[in-house]
């Protein structure tokens, strides 16, 4: 009995483990103008599972009927789809069969109707289709770790009709989130920035000794004597030439 009661607990322990979406669907991916896939990947656990989901919100700027599908080749035809068009029945599976309104797609049974978290709102202006599907289902083209084709559409109204809008993606859920790392200045960081550019500009300006010693060979040296005084030497020279003007004289009256 008890050991019974131990295996029942641990059942209900492994299956109480199946992967769950996170609160908050981090990845994102335009899909056009007007839709937008937030989405998130929780692998198998443990690995042969087979219980790994794909947890998607799909936005739309439109109070329209929303599609979201699953191809090999990029073309509705033989994709496996996830619709909505009405708040009250939610999203559901279908089979796209064909390219035009009204009958381009065929309802999945009941038994393959395993969505869960499923949801459909429109307000503001706004729909939102948001869904969690298993990653591997019989009868289905499997949702990968790598590269995936999906297909999105959209239409006028919530009327089933032709989409306004189709188009088809590839979304590598095997892909890291390519979100840029915070930059984060701290003390140590401002403090060597400061000295590498302290270091870079002595290197480039001229000290001031240089700069002076530059100035001074490069000018002619300063003349700081005073100028001889010359008013001695002049009149040493006018008695002299007054001399020579007399002398001959003199001796001119002598001769005579």
């Amino acid at each position: 009995m008890f050991s019974k009661s131990v295996t029942i607990l641990a059942l209900a322990a492994s299956a109480s483990a199946a992967p769950t979406c996170p609160e908050t669907l981090d990845m994102e991916h335009k899909i056009d103008d007007a839709k937008t896939l937030y989405y998130a990947v929780v692998p198998s656990d443990p690995a042969d599972a087979n219980n790994g989901i794909f947890c998607a919100r799909m936005e739309a700027a439109a109070e329209v009927w929303l599609g979201f599908g699953i191809s090999t080749d990029g073309k509705m035809i033989g994709s496996n789809a996830v619709l909505a068009n009405s708040p009250t029945d939610g999203p559901f599976k279908a089979h796209l069969i064909a390219k035009g309104a009204p009958a381009a797609f065929e309802v999945s049974g009941a038994d393959a109707q395993t969505l869960m978290d499923k949801s459909f709102v429109q307000a503001d202006g706004k729909s939102t289709m948001t869904f969690t599907k298993l990653l591997m289902e019989d009868g289905e083209i499997p949702i990968t770790m790598g590269e995936n084709t999906f297909l999105a559409a959209h239409g006028s109204s919530n009327e089933w009709g032709h989409h306004a809008a189709r188009t088809s993606f590839k979304l590598d859920l095997g892909a890291p989130a390519t979100m840029p790392e915070p930059v984060t200045t701290t003390a140590a960081t401002m403090a060597a920035t400061t000295a590498a550019a302290g270091a870079t500009t002595a290197a480039t300006e001229t000290p001031a000794e240089t700069t002076a010693a530059t100035t001074a060979a490069a000018e002619p040296a300063a003349t700081t004597a005073s100028p001889a005084d010359t008013s001695g030497s002049m009149s040493v020279r006018a008695v002299a030439v007054a001399a020579s003007l007399i002398v001959p004289s003199l001796a001119s009256l002598l001769l005579a």
